[in-house]
């Protein structure tokens, strides 16, 4: 294949933003039968801040390791796979790699992890924030730009293209979300049906999220970080301060360690019961 197919044809990798966003879609059901009017979804939407959906993402990334590891589609390895001689290409993928977090970076904040990059843009609301809108709490645009103010697309079309276009992650999206939402949980509600194929019960509330983040083990070694970001108010602090003090994606790196992450997924499976 001459270089210009092999460009052609290369795989392209969703950024971090535009993934959240989607995953975000996935969870209030956008592009499933029957659909809603945008005025329902910014209604669901609604029921849930910026913590819960940070947190969600990474129960999700943790789910996404455990379905890899059922479908046996991946070897254990203790530290990351070597290369090849002479070349960049790796003997096998790391379950971190292969799994949802290789997509984002986690960082400690005072209620759990956080994936910075997507906080700062959603607060910005920067280019690259395509589907949706920050205030207090998450709406969704009407249209997505593809580019320029003359070119835009309804946001059920752009999901669409979406999926079109990075089918892989999205198969792993979508398995991850069954698995998430289909378990059981200690502590668990009241089991609400949600009437979708794809998220069976909302039954993880967000404190306790926040409380189970901070038993796992990933946590924990975090400690001492935590016990600092209490006493900060304000998201401009608490962002001074980790900039200060070199926390950026901090989590991230302790659990790209293959004993590491295998650690936080044993905590994460006691927790989901079946």
């Amino acid at each position: 294949m001459n270089t210009l197919a092999s460009k052609r044809f290369k795989k392209r990798t969703p950024s971090s933003v535009s993934l959240f966003e989607y995953i975000v879609a996935k969870l209030v059901g956008i592009g499933e039968i029957p659909p809603k009017s945008i005025k329902e979804y910014n209604e669901e939407l609604e029921q849930y801040n910026m913590t819960r959906y940070m947190k969600t993402l990474y129960f999700l990334c943790l789910a996404s390791c455990c379905v890899i590891k059922d479908q046996k589609l991946f070897t254990p390895q203790i530290r990351s796979p070597k290369r090849l001689p002479g070349s960049k290409k790796r003997l096998t993928d790391s379950l971190y790699e292969q799994s949802l977090f290789r997509f984002f970076n986690f960082t400690t904040f005072p209620n759990g992890p956080v994936e910075q990059d997507i906080y700062n843009s959603m607060l910005k609301s920067d280019a690259a924030v395509r589907w949706f809108t920050l205030d207090r709490v998450m709406k969704m645009k009407e249209s997505v730009s593809k580019g320029n103010k003359s070119d835009e697309v309804p946001i059920f079309d752009g999901i669409k293209q979406y999926e079109d276009e990075f089918t892989e992650t999205v198969i792993l999206v979508k398995k991850s979300l069954k698995y998430l939402f289909s378990g059981e949980y200690t502590p668990y509600s009241q089991k609400q049906e949600t009437g979708s194929d794809l998220i069976k019960y909302k039954e993880i509330d967000t404190q306790m999220l926040i409380d189970v983040s901070h038993s796992f083990p990933t946590w924990r070694a975090q400690k001492d970080e935590d016990n600092r970001l209490k006493d900060l108010k304000g998201a401009e602090a608490i962002f001074a301060f980790i900039k200060a003090n070199r926390l950026e994606k901090n989590m991230s790196r302790h659990l790209e360690e293959g004993t590491n992450l295998m650690a936080e997924i044993r905590a994460f499976e006691e927790f989901r019961r079946g």
